[in-house]
């Protein structure tokens, strides 16, 4: 009897096994559905065919039922997901579940039926035509809607429509083709008539994509940096591209659109990754055009449906897909001639997967992904993350071509201004005043929405808090409420004090509301315009901000870390004012002065190239290394000096770090589980293993937590370590099962 190993979408470690029905034609990557449990049927994905029946007592169950006659996940798909649950500590289930659609991983996915015409047998000649044409000259509009139909059927040599194909079905046409012009009624008449006959017809992933679309041409400019790269993969599999390539000047755009050209023509297909699904309509445009319907975009927007469609013309008819563009899940799609992954700004924290399992790194998953097919990798940022740097600059793994400033470019003026109490400092006022005068545009950054962090009682000093999480309630000034940026619990705003009952509660803290009110009070004749996820949940919101900003509308636009990715520069933006660095600065990570540098570095792209721009930071220290390197734009020194600093500290690229979260509503109960396993793991790692702590915000949604850290030397088998640490954590979860663990790697 043969049986198969079955990967279904649930955490346990190892796949079931099941019996495979005699005479079933199955094979690894099909789709089936079994029974799980006494009544439960779950779909899974077939991993493997052996002989060797599973130890059970009661016997093995048998598959219900083949949901596919071709495998529907590729060879190297079950690779890298074997891969993510292993180096990142969940399960093989857990990865299935995040890389299917649901439509695609339930088998529930078909495609819409469409109402569909064709010519009736009575009327497939030219003469019957003729003589039909004449006799309903008087129904213009059906008349119209009969050579509508017929402009829609494949054309002979003479030019004229195939009325009697050898195969009848090429002369349905999709109702909703025709109708985009004629009135739906006269196609009806038509088919009442009998002139026409309707059908609904359940579209293949073949229609509307030809197997080979045209060849698109190789861009006659072709960038000098492209030639660049395609030299550095002559010699090295990852090449970082950094420089003068910030997406606000579509530097890069061009560099992308030529290698993935090359890539299409030596028929191969090309993965561009971008960090979130925020796509200005010039880069979607820009993409659409170069590419037609090669090009197919893949990101967690579209509804399930629409991904399911997408994954099933690349299992169908991966020929007609030359260029993916999306965000990390487009990683799990079925590539099968994989020639370039491209990862856009490689630096940004979007590409971490936090919650929930597997929580992965989109840009480490894409090298190996690369890997798998034999393909190339670019990393492309202007602000590299430190451990891209290092491999480039350090040691050499990666190439490295770097974009220099354009000949006759001036960097443009950076002052950093002592942060005083007052919103905005005299000088920011003036600077913003002078711009306006001028006719030219200011952005003014602030990493916190809202109008205020926090509230206070000024008689009693209380501050109220979330009644599930230990945070403080954002005061959100448009909507008169105060809400939990954590868990979305909120309350409506009053003034009183639930303490102590006094009309005193008094707004605290800088967010992107209160400085919208403070510059409209400032300049109340200027169109002042905010961009945060409060205002811009959507492509749509987005679009409407920026092209009021590029067409001059917007005087002052006042944003969170969206604004350095989504405002595209030019000559009208004069100032870009950072109202408290601080912020960035002194948050607990150790990568905060990195992030810092990197989000001021984009900030200040937003400037035009002839200088004559400016960008003003407000913070207390002054003399931050991260503020002076982007003051000096000194993108080497910065970099030189945090990684030496994290070098004698034991902190990543250096070492690999491992965290586990420790979760529980009795607090006890934590830190119980937390000591028990620090205690274990400490009699095999020593050292290297961190005392149990508190993260900034300590609990969240009615649970405590508690994280600690295990580092494990570069050099050092980091794959034992995992097996050591899993091994203790299945020791801590059987001691305390109610509280919950997660271990992750590359923690961000």
């Amino acid at each position: 009897m043969t049986f198969a190993d079955i990967l279904l979408p649930v955490a346990v470690p190892r796949p079931f096994t099941y019996a495979v029905p005699d005479g079933a034609a199955i094979s690894p990557g099909m789709r089936v559905r079994v029974p799980l449990g006494k009544s439960k049927i779950c779909e899974g994905i077939v991993l493997e065919l052996h002989r060797t029946p599973p130890t059970s007592k009661n016997g093995p169950k048998t598959i219900f039922e083949i949901l596919d006659t071709q495998p529907f996940v590729r060879p190297e798909q079950l690779r890298l997901w074997e891969w993510i649950a292993a180096y990142y500590l969940c399960t093989p289930g857990e990865t299935m579940k995040a890389a299917l659609p649901a439509g695609i991983r339930n088998g529930s996915y078909r495609p819409s039926a469409q109402l569909h015409v064709r010519l009736a047998p009575d009327y497939r000649s030219s003469a019957k035509i003729a003589e039909l044409l004449e006799n309903i000259r008087r129904a213009k509009t059906q008349c119209k809607a009969l050579l509508a139909y017929l402009s829609f059927l494949p054309c002979a040599p003479d030019g004229e429509p195939q009325l009697a194909p050898d195969d009848p079905a090429a002369l349905w046409v999709p109702r909703s083709d025709i109708t985009e012009d004629i009135p739906a009624t006269a196609i009806l008449r038509l088919v009442e008539r009998g002139i026409l006959e309707q059908q609904e017809i359940i579209p293949s992933a073949h229609d509307g994509h030809p197997s080979s679309p045209p060849v698109p041409e190789l861009p006659a400019d072709t960038p000098p940096y492209a030639a660049q790269i395609t030299a550095a993969f002559a010699g090295h599999a990852t090449v970082l591209l950094s420089g003068e390539i910030a997406d606000t000047r579509n530097t890069a755009l061009s560099v992308y659109i030529s290698l993935a050209a090359q890539e299409i023509a030596r028929g191969r297909q090309t993965l561009l990754l971008l960090p979130d699904t925020v796509l200005t309509a010039r880069i979607t445009n820009a993409l659409q055009a170069a590419f037609g319907p090669r090009c197919l975009f893949y990101h967690s927007r579209l509804t399930d449906r629409a991904r399911s469609a997408a994954y099933q013309r690349m299992i169908e008819q991966p020929g007609s897909v030359g260029l993916v563009v999306g965000t990390r899940s487009a990683l799990f799609l079925p590539f099968r001639q994989l020639g370039l992954v491209i990862v856009d700004n490689e630096h940004d924290p979007n590409y971490r997967q936090n919650d929930p399992a597997p929580r992965y790194h989109a840009r480490d998953t894409a090298l190996v992904l690369a890997s798998l097919h034999g393909a190339k990798t670019l990393l492309a940022s202007p602000t590299p993350s430190a451990e891209s740097w290092l491999n480039a600059a350090g040691n050499g793994k990666y190439g490295a071509v770097s974009i220099p400033a354009a000949t006759g470019d001036i960097l443009p003026e950076v002052t950093i201004l002592e942060r005083g109490k007052g919103l905005l400092s005299t000088y920011l006022r003036k600077r913003i005043g002078r711009t306006l005068d001028q006719g030219r545009q200011v952005v003014l950054f602030q990493n916190r929405r809202g109008f205020a962090p926090y509230v206070e009682c000024a008689n009693c000093g209380a501050t109220p808090t979330c009644p599930h999480c230990n945070v403080t309630l954002t005061y959100h000034k448009e909507t008169s409420a105060l809400v939990c940026h954590y868990c979305g619990w909120s309350r409506p705003y009053s003034s009183t004090c639930t303490s102590c009952g006094m009309h005193a509660l008094v707004p605290r803290g800088i967010g992107t509301e209160r400085i919208e009110e403070c510059a409209a009070e400032l300049f109340p004749d200027t169109k002042i315009a905010r961009m945060d996820t409060d205002t811009a949940r959507n492509a749509g919101a987005v679009g409407r901000i920026l092209t009021d900003l590029v067409e001059g509308e917007t005087g002052i636009l006042v944003g969170t870390r969206m604004v350095a990715r989504t405002a595209q520069a030019g000559d009208r933006i004069g100032l870009v004012g950072v109202i408290n660095a601080d912020n960035m600065l002194a948050h607990p990570d150790f990568r905060a002065a990195e992030r810092a540098f990197q989000l001021l570095m984009q900030l200040k792209t937003l400037l035009p190239a002839d200088g004559s721009g400016e960008l003003v930071v407000q913070s207390s220290q002054r003399l931050h290394p991260a503020l002076v390197a982007v003051a000096n734009h000194d993108t080497a020194g910065f970099y030189a000096r945090e990684l030496e600093e994290r070098q004698g500290l034991l902190y990543p690229p250096y070492v690999r770090m491992l965290r586990l979260t420790f979760r529980h509503p009795d607090k006890t109960q934590t830190t119980a589980a937390a000591q028990a396993c620090e205690a274990l793991l400490r009699e095999r790692f020593g050292r290297r293993v961190s005392p149990p702590f508190e993260p900034q915000v300590d609990r969240v949604q009615n649970l405590f937590i508690l994280h600690l850290l295990l580092r494990i030397e570069r050099q050092r088998p980091v794959a034992r370590a995992k097996t050591i640490l899993l091994e203790i954590l299945a020791r801590i979860r059987k001691r305390f099962p109610a509280v919950h663990i997660i271990a992750e790697a590359d923690p961000q």
